[in-house]
């Protein structure tokens, strides 16, 4: 067994563990609010996807996540037309075209 594979993989391991675990911050507009103040890495990615679509990508989501986050209805507005824009992408691909 080649140590430098093994060491490699458990490296692989740990970042896909850690990609999985990865929370992204919510700004909380409430001290007492009952919203979560972080919510999944993957669910700040897809909204980040619709984000950069629409003002670009002068800042990274990591650069986000330091100043703070997604306000808590930016992250459902930005969500929601993500589902909007892949539904009309798959609807696109199923109608005949002329």
């Amino acid at each position: 067994m080649d140590l430098n594979n093994t060491s490699e993989a458990a490296s692989r391991a740990e970042s896909a563990q850690a990609a999985c675990s990865a929370r992204f911050p919510l700004q909380a507009y409430e001290l007492r609010s009952a919203k979560p103040k972080t919510i999944p890495w993957k669910f700040a990615a897809e909204a980040y996807e619709e984000y950069a679509a629409r003002y670009g990508k002068q800042q990274s989501l990591e650069r986000l996540a330091e100043r703070g986050g997604f306000g808590a209805e930016e992250i459902i507005m930005l969500l929601c037309q993500r589902i909007e824009r892949i539904n009309s992408r798959q609807n696109d691909q199923t109608l005949p075209h002329p």
